[in-house]
């Protein structure tokens, strides 16, 4: 098995010199909602510790709508066997 990863997702407060919605917003100076998107599908956020709230509403199971940084080192340094 061959498993990849391109770390190019940012979120403003996230320590990185962009300093932007990379990836995630259209306009990256703005958080991420219905009128200001460039989501295609949404992660799945349940193993994050660190999460950039969105100005989406809640999810459909209640919980706040968030997103993840790849500059966050919990992106990439996942374990591995859980």
């Amino acid at each position: 098995m061959t498993v990849g990863y391109q770390g190019w997702f940012a979120c403003i407060g996230d320590g990185a010199p962009i300093n932007g919605w990379w990836h995630w917003a259209d306009d990256w100076s703005r958080a991420p909602f219905k009128d200001n998107t460039a989501i295609v599908s949404w992660p799945d956020m349940k193993d994050y510790t660190k999460k950039y709230a969105t100005s989406y509403a809640n999810l459909g199971n209640g919980q706040p709508a968030t997103l993840f940084s790849s500059y966050d080192d919990q992106t990439v340094d996942a374990a591995v066997g859980d």
